[in-house]
């Protein structure tokens, strides 16, 4: 039988010896304090109603912390407060300080059975917890009693005095005889896979529903079975564009998009694109929100997909040097906005050379084909780095989310 589990034992001789040994000498008490026989019952009641109260709310506040250092932490603290029941001069003092001692108890808890579960083996179990509980019988049939003989023989001090001496001498082996007790973890609960989530969406994955979606976040609305989303879109100001790329495209975009999947079979899904982290991703599917590794979309993801934007033109164009009208005007202020220029700096009309440069220097930073053109890419791209307020974004997931 391992010496730790007498240790472990020691446990409940010191909590049980702690709790009840004064009971035989409440009437010493009383006398000594000037109380009545019932207040002087009420110090055994302080103790026991904040144990009983506060050992639920003390397992789930050290649920993760290591378990012999809650075991020791909470003798020595019994240990001192025993120590000073037998030094107090008021009643309310001495009340106090079992409602202490009674916090303390409830810190260790079970941990004596936990502990003992921990250093043997399961078929062994069962022995190690009638050695464990084995403590409390000797703190009732040894423990009490003794306090009472110590009690009438030295005076009632004594008897906490006792009671701090079987603390410590608990303290004592376990600090010598105990391990580390690390807690049990609860393993992680299993996440659908991505083929199971789409599954069990049925409908939601269709166009209807990501179009539904995708206007949603833009503050607009979609009708099922009306035109089709992106004439939808048009109709409402914004311009629908369909490309082909990369997360990491997506990434620099920044803007919500609908991914074109395909499932095992080859039949074609839809869903909502609203988060990108360095290994997972977010999707919204119809009223679902659904997490995926980046390895798991890519079985089903092959680069399609239709983001929204608002351009601020009527009309989109590629704008090159030379090129005027507001449309050139719009991407200056943009790239003014996205430079952190003097607000006071007034955009021009005029594609010229310096405006050139500026775009040049907007694709370089964000890792576009370096050519000073203003395509559709560039300008989706600027349009995400100036996000007007109010407008949707990619969320950044955290690691590990």
């Amino acid at each position: 039988m391992p010496f730790a589990l007498i240790a472990l034992a020691m446990i409940n001789v010191a909590v049980g010896t702690q709790g009840f040994a004064f009971a035989g000498v409440l009437a010493d008490i009383a006398k000594d304090l000037g109380i009545s026989i019932g207040q002087a019952g009420f110090i055994v009641g302080a103790s026991s109603i904040t144990f009983a109260i506060g050992a639920p709310i003390a397992a789930s506040l050290v649920a993760h912390v290591e378990r012999r250092r809650i075991i020791l932490a909470s003798l020595f603290a019994l240990t001192v407060i025993n120590a000073l029941c037998a030094l107090v001069e008021t009643y309310l003092a001495l009340v106090l300080l079992r409602v202490a001692a009674g916090i303390a108890a409830a810190f260790i808890g079970a941990l004596a059975t936990v502990a003992a579960a921990a250093l043997v083996a399961p078929e062994k179990r069962g022995r190690a917890f009638a050695i464990v509980m084995g403590g409390l019988t000797v703190a009732f049939v040894a423990g009490v009693p003794i306090g009472s003989v110590v009690g009438g023989a030295f005076g009632w001090r004594a008897t906490f005095w006792l009671s701090a001496a079987v603390c410590a001498l608990a303290t004592g082996l376990i600090s010598v005889s105990v391990p580390q007790i690390k807690p049990v973890v609860a393993p992680a609960p299993v996440r659908p896979t991505l083929a199971a989530q789409l599954t069990q969406a049925g409908a939601d994955t269709s166009t209807d529903a990501a179009f539904s979606q995708l206007l949603k976040l833009w503050g607009a609305s979609y009708q099922p079975g009306a035109t089709d989303g992106c004439t939808q879109a048009s109709a409402q100001g914004l311009e629908c564009v369909t490309l082909r790329g990369s997360l990491a495209q997506l990434r620099d975009l920044s803007r919500p998009a609908i991914l074109m999947l395909s499932d095992s079979s080859g039949k074609p899904l839809q869903a909502v694109l609203t988060g990108i982290g360095d290994e997972e991703v977010q999707l919204q599917v119809g009223a679902r929100s659904v997490r995926a590794t980046i390895a798991e979309l890519s079985r089903y993801w092959f680069g399609d997909y239709v983001l929204l934007w608002h351009p601020g033109v009527p009309t989109v164009t590629q704008l090159r040097s030379g090129t005027r009208g507001p449309a050139v005007r719009q991407l200056h202020k943009q790239l003014l906005k996205w430079r952190g220029a003097d607000p006071a700096q007034r955009p021009g009309t005029l594609f010229d050379d310096a405006l050139k440069q500026l775009v040049e220097d907007f694709q370089r930073e964000h890792h576009l084909a370096v050519d000073g053109i203003a395509g559709m890419e560039t300008q989706l791209s600027l349009d995400a780095a100036v996000a007007a307020p109010g407008t949707p974004v990619l969320s950044t997931l955290p690691a590990g989310a």
